[in-house]
């Protein structure tokens, strides 16, 4: 059984890896297909389930797997071991009761959580109370519009904040 996925390395400060994104993928082109977040999900938690073992697919380090609205709110994450993964809220899911229940759980079971792609407004407020990493995209949300933001995360203590689409060694330095 041929089993494909996108394994991306996520860095610390320091340029050491803090774990890996895992993204789905139906074949050999590293591209995402055109399918629906849900099956998307599914597919790679499948393929993570019976052909690898945890610490040889990640080094030791964590995977970090997008999860979407439907698929929170059933609690599907609870079938991954928290030890080795990362749950991250996709970007347009809205803080609704019941997402905000499911990731209260996440929580309580010692899941880390993470906001992909946050763009900040104070309606998502419940679910930063709730997650340990707040992921920026740096295309979607450039520094200069997220000093402040930064800083108000920063003085709220355990929340980690982590850069995406850093292309170059000049964006990271910055």
């Amino acid at each position: 059984m041929d089993v494909f996925l996108a394994r991306q390395p996520v860095f610390n400060v320091n340029l050491k890896i803090y774990g890996y994104e895992l993204l789905f993928r139906l074949g050999i082109e590293n591209v995402f297909p055109d399918v629906d977040g849900n099956d998307a999900t599914s597919n790679l938690m499948s393929n993570i389930f019976f052909p690898f073992d945890y610490d040889e697919l990640l080094g030791g380090k964590r995977g970090l797997i997008n999860f979407t609205e439907k698929l929170i709110s059933e609690n599907i994450p609870l079938l991954l071991p928290r030890e080795h993964f990362v749950v991250e809220v996709l970007e347009n899911i809205e803080p609704r009761p019941e997402i905000i229940d499911a990731l209260k759980l996440l929580r309580k079971k010692g899941f880390v959580i993470a906001l992909d792609d946050f763009v900040y407004h104070e309606r998502y407020r419940p679910m930063m109370d709730l997650c340990h990493i707040i992921k920026f995209d740096l295309i979607a949300t450039p520094l200069d519009e997220i000093s402040e933001i930064v800083t108000e995360l920063r003085n709220e203590g355990e929340i980690k904040l982590l850069a995406e689409k850093v292309e170059t060694h000049e964006e990271f330095i910055t």
